[in-house]
């Protein structure tokens, strides 16, 4: 006849413990490996985009792309078209749908970071079609360096001046509109992943332009690893990267790198002619 031997307490117990430990072990691990595909994803997406960025200026003489623009920019009120739409300012003044022909309209490359938001389609009446357009203007994953590259609008930024009643790019000063200008292509940022903050903002969403350290005042600096926002007043994208700690960047000259906050803490690639890190808006 044959004997059957049952687990005991403690046998089951010792079981139970290895298991837990080798849990321990294994969440963190898979954690890593998770934000590490998100992060490749990212990162090609980002390339992506510069490509498109590069054919973009292909296609403009050697032009930058703008950043952001002012609402009538040249003469005319600036716009952007989609089939048989038009949409204006603020949608048409960020940098997105003016990039998003160069990418083919490939929405989710600039989204990488959540899902995408839907784009307008045919049957959406004008006001629904003008709510998708928007979304998908004001909270792309990376942020474009407009204060110091293409040209950002307003007061504090000095982008664009007023010359024969028109707005026109601020050259010569602190921003660089072509290619040709740029000192350094491959240690001047362009694009960087970003996250919203300041207002109610809460960094969990993207942002159409990243911020410097210093643009039109101290913005953020670096805390070893961590970023500490100086001015909570203003809505910026901070470059704050979302895997690792580490802030997925790309290039003028297309490369893309991924940087710690105390890299990223440096005027010197986000201007093309800061000399020291106290480097700001003349």
């Amino acid at each position: 006849m044959l004997a059957y031997r049952a687990f005991t307490l403690v046998e089951l117990l010792v079981v139970v413990t290895i298991l837990a430990l080798l849990l321990g072990i294994m969440l963190p691990l898979l954690g890593t490996v998770r934000d590490t595909g998100r992060q490749t994803r990212s990162m090609s997406d980002l390339r992506q985009m510069m490509l498109g960025y590069t054919q973009y200026s292909l296609d403009h003489n050697g032009a930058l792309l703008y950043g952001m623009l002012p609402e009538s920019f040249d003469g005319r009120i600036v716009t952007v078209e989609d089939g048989d739409r038009t949409f204006g300012p603020p949608i048409s003044t960020r940098y997105p749908w003016r990039l998003a022909p160069h990418l083919d309209h490939a929405w989710d490359v600039m989204h990488a970071h959540s899902g995408t938001p839907d784009p307008p389609h045919a049957s959406d009446c004008d006001r629904e079609a003008l709510s998708r357009a928007y979304s998908l203007s004001i909270g792309p994953t990376f942020g474009i360096n407009s204060v110091y590259v293409g040209g950002h609008a307003g007061p504090l930024f000095k982008g664009f001046v007023q010359r024969g009643g028109t707005a026109k790019p601020n050259r010569g000063h602190h921003v660089v509109f072509r290619e040709a200008e740029v000192q350094q292509p491959s240690s001047l940022i362009a694009f960087t992943e970003v996250r919203r903050h300041g207002g109610a903002a809460d960094g969990s969403e993207g942002h159409f332009w990243a911020t410097a350290p210093n643009a039109a005042g101290a913005m953020w600096e670096a805390d070893g690893d961590e970023w500490e926002v100086l001015n909570s007043s203003r809505l910026i994208g901070l470059p704050e990267g979302r895997y690792r700690n580490r802030t997925i960047t790309g290039f003028i000259d297309g490369h893309i790198a991924t940087m710690r906050a105390g890299e990223l803490d440096d005027m010197a690639l986000w201007a093309n002619d800061a000399t020291d890190n106290d480097y700001d808006v003349p």
